[in-house]
């Protein structure tokens, strides 16, 4: 839920990510943390999971989920919002609602296009 959003983006804050935006929706998806490192734009999908092995990964983010949040990532790049020519990536962050343990999976899935 949106603890461990806040939770996420605090932490990312923390390791030098500039964080541009938070909850980006659409009719098409949603993004939970749209932030940069260095000339990187990242989508990142944030999920309190019970459990944060990378095989958990499936489950926590369906094929379904991940096209969803890549619709939501192109209509974020051609609103027009932030003009970015540098490379994308698409993260996942689990995060433990007992403490707030999170593991970052960088490049955790990558996007289809349709535009």
């Amino acid at each position: 839920g949106r603890w461990g959003e806040r939770h996420a983006a605090a932490y990312l804050a923390r390791i030098g990510y500039r964080i541009c935006r938070l909850n980006f929706r659409t009719r098409r998806g949603e993004v939970d943390i749209i932030c940069t490192r260095g000339n990187t734009l990242v989508f990142v999908e944030v999920k309190t999971w019970t459990t944060l092995h990378a095989s958990d990964l499936g489950y926590a983010i369906s094929l379904r989920k991940q096209r969803r949040i890549a619709a939501a990532a192109e209509a974020y790049l051609s609103s027009g919002t932030r003009q970015h020519t540098g490379p994308l990536r698409f993260d996942v962050i689990l995060v433990r609602p007992d403490g707030g343990e999170l593991n970052h999976y960088e490049g955790a899935f990558e996007a289809v296009w349709h535009g």
